[in-house]
């Protein structure tokens, strides 16, 4: 009955918003926990308001000495922890002064505690907890003591004012969301570190940042939303770049990705800065918004490693101008290059049985179309709003499948449309295509015949030595068939001058 008649009150309490007790004593305004062995304590808070997200509710101001040991009822006790809450919220603490004896500092500690400007983390602290210095804005500087060995996750979120920081060779893990927001603008990671969490360094002030060749991957969100990042050294100990690793890095306009890397995750680079971009041949695909809304984006250089490119993975790419597409790509998800208004011409790998929906909608500036002969349906608005399209050569003799809005948008008097001998009846009645005014047929290009002039003659070698060169795209260049243009298809187009084919 003596307990009913406690909990009744705690319940009436509660339900009252009144705070109730969260420690054992207090000596000198500091709040204490005994611990299990009886002979140390931990600073706690000193109320708990359970109708509040605060439960420090200190009234400290200043200055704050956390003494090694304190005696209540006449027993001393060692002071070796900072509990978690601890002096979460305390607005008014400017300093504090922890001890030798602490050895940890709890998750939410000083959480809060925006007029924190200075703090001392002795050698002896070898864990601190998750977000144990969240929202301190204040704070400007800061040393990790060797002590520790991980930075755990949230420690420094939103610490706006931090923009140095210590980080020992006894770290080896950076844990997730651990500086965002914060106003870092630079950061030495040693080579102790392993693992960067997710978003570590979100919204953060980062203009550079070299990562140790001990880490091998570049996890979520990273530095997703570094604005001021503007250099980035990646090592060739990085395997895999992941999802949102540098979206929305507005002052990052190069990056140079070894050939380490073998995967490079969704929105990976989405809303960047990047002006030019070359793909190594590890990677064996281009992922879903990788490159999307990278509107200074001028140039790609794409591998024959690659053999798919995602969803809108260039979509929104405003200023790209030229793209290779080598004949190791099978598939082009839908809106791949939707709204790539500067891109001028394209040529649809051989390997293509189809091309997807809305993959070049909105690309006003495309004037010539190449489309091979494997490809047997073309997407809904596949070219919708490629009003400046001029010239578009289907090396199909049996009509791909199109919609009426396929084309939606091109001017079908003045684009025209090259279709194979003996085909155009069949391009005159089809779906898709009827409405197209121009219709010309041409017979099948001579071998070595890469600019498609009628001959085969030195601007063909120049064409395909600029192919190689990366200076352009054009899958007439493969004379040889083999997947690869090289010095083989340059020997084969100087056979054909000198008719030896």
């Amino acid at each position: 009955m003596r307990h009913l008649h406690q909990f009744m009150i705690v319940l009436a309490l509660t339900l009252m918003g009144q705070s109730v007790s969260a420690y054992d004593f207090m000596v000198d305004g500091i709040a204490y926990n005994v611990n299990n062995d009886r002979t140390s304590v931990t600073v706690t808070y000193q109320k708990h308001e359970i109708v509040s997200c605060s439960p420090s509710y200190y009234e400290l101001s200043d200055e704050v000495n956390i003494p090694e040991t304190v005696t209540y009822s006449g027993i001393t006790y060692n002071v070796t922890s900072i509990g978690q809450y601890a002096f979460s919220y305390c607005d008014g603490l400017t300093s504090i002064s922890i001890p030798n004896s602490v050895t940890s500092i709890g998750q939410y500690a000083f959480q809060n505690c925006s007029g924190l400007t200075s703090i001392s983390i002795p050698n002896f602290v070898t864990s601190i907890g998750k977000n144990a210095f969240e929202y301190c804005g204040g704070l400007t500087s800061f040393t990790i003591p060797n002590s520790v060995t991980s930075i755990g996750d949230g420690v420094f979120h939103g610490c706006s004012g931090l923009t140095s920081i210590s980080i020992p060779n006894s770290v080896t893990s950076i844990g997730n969301y651990a500086f965002e927001g914060s106003g870092l603008t630079s950061i030495n990671i040693p080579n102790s570190v392993t693992s960067i969490g997710n978003h570590a360094f979100e919204s953060s002030g980062l203009t550079s940042i070299n990562i140790p060749n001990s880490v091998t991957s570049i996890s979520f969100g990273t530095f997703y939303g570094c604005n001021s990042l503007a250099s980035v050294t990646i090592p060739n100990s990085v395997t895999e770049i992941c999802t949102y690793a540098f979206s929305n890095c507005y002052s990052l306009t190069s990056i140079n990705i070894p050939n380490s890397v073998t995967s490079i995750g969704n929105y990976a680079f989405e809303g960047s800065g990047l002006t030019s971009i070359a793909i190594p041949d590890s990677v064996t695909s281009i992922s879903s918004y990788a490159f999307a809304y990278c509107s200074d984006l001028t140039s790609v250089t794409i591998p024959n490693s690659v053999t798919s490119i995602g969803d809108n993975a260039f979509s929104g790419c405003y200023s790209l101008v030229s793209m290779n597409l080598p004949n190791s790509v099978a598939e082009i998800g839908e809106r791949a290059f939707q709204s790539c208004a500067s891109l001028d011409s394209v040529i649809i790998p051989y390997s293509i049985t189809q091309i997807s929906k809305y993959t070049f909608k909105g690309c006003c500036g495309l004037k010539s179309v190449t489309i091979p002969n494997l490809v047997k349906s073309i997407g809904f608005e596949a070219f919708e709003g490629c009003s400046d399209l001029a010239q578009i050569i289907c090396l199909s003799e049996k009509p791909p499948y199109a919609s009426e809005y396929t084309f939606n948008g091109v001017d079908y008097g003045n684009c025209k449309l090259f279709v194979p001998a003996g085909s155009k009846t069949k391009y005159s009645t089809a779906n898709g295509w009827k409405n197209f005014l121009n219709i010309i047929e041409f017979e099948p290009p001579l071998i070595g015949d890469v600019t498609y002039d009628g001959q085969v003659d030195i601007s063909d070698v120049n064409q395909t030595i600029n192919v190689m060169l990366g200076k352009g795209t054009n899958s007439l260049a493969d004379v040889t068939g083999d997947g690869v243009v090289d010095i083989a298809d340059v020997n084969a187009i100087i056979n054909a001058m000198l008719g030896k084919r």
